[in-house]
C-alpha cells in the first residue's frame, strides 16, 4: 500500500511565515530599545567594565569627558561632557576640572562637585571594574560647587580619557 504525504500544508505554512512582517510592540518616542544577544549583569558603572555591559552603560551615564564623534565616526580624542573645562598640572599629578554651568542628571538636578566627588569616592571604595584605572591613594576635593581637583601621589602616564562616569548621589544612596 502505498501512501502520498501531501506537502501543500506544510509549503503554505512555510510561504505564509517568511511572507508577512513581524509584530513589533509599539515603543514610545523616548525610550530607547536595544538589541542585544545578553542581559547586561549590572548597569551600574562603578562595578561593570565588561563591554556587553557598557553597551548599556555608556550612554547612560555623564562622565567629566567623552570621546569625541563626528557623525558615526568615534575618535580617540576627548572632549567635555560635564566638563566644561580641565587642565593637569605639568607633572600629571593633579587634575581640576570645572564643571558646566548648566550640568544636569537626567531628573534635572544639578550636578555638582560633590556629586561627582561621591561617584568617584564610591568607584574607589567599591574597588571593581573601572576602579582599576586609578590609584588607590587618589584624593578628590570638591573646593567649590563647580570644581573637582584630583590629586595623585605619583605621575600617571594616563590621560584624561580614564575620568569615568558620574552616578546621581541618590541613587547612590538608594543602593
Amino acid at each position: 500500500m502505498k501512501r502520498s504525504i501531501s506537502f501543500r500544508p506544510t509549503l503554505l505554512a512555510l510561504v505564509l511565515a517568511t511572507n508577512f512582517p513581524v509584530a513589533h510592540a509599539a515603543v514610545p518616542k523616548d525610550m530607547l530599545v536595544i538589541g542585544k544577544a545578553a542581559d547586561p549583569q549590572t548597569l551600574d558603572p562603578a562595578v561593570t567594565i565588561d563591554n556587553n555591559d557598557w553597551t548599556v552603560t555608556y550612554p547612560s551615564y555623564q562622565r567629566l569627558v567623552q570621546y569625541k564623534t563626528d557623525g558615526d565616526k568615534g575618535s580617540t580624542d576627548v572632549e567635555g561632557d560635564l566638563a566644561s573645562s580641565w587642565k593637569a598640572s605639568d607633572d600629571q599629578k593633579e587634575w581640576t576640572f570645572t564643571l558646566k554651568d548648566n550640568a544636569k542628571f537626567a531628573d534635572g538636578t544639578p550636578v555638582t562637585a560633590e556629586a561627582v566627588k561621591l561617584s568617584f569616592e564610591r568607584l574607589l571604595k567599591i574597588g571593581q571594574g573601572p576602579a582599576e584605572a586609578f590609584p588607590k591613594d587618589l584624593k578628590i576635593d570638591a573646593p567649590d560647587e563647580h570644581t573637582v581637583k584630583f590629586t595623585l601621589a605619583n605621575h600617571s602616564h594616563r590621560s584624561s580619557t580614564r575620568w569615568a562616569m558620574t552616578v546621581h548621589p541618590l541613587s547612590i544612596r538608594r543602593s
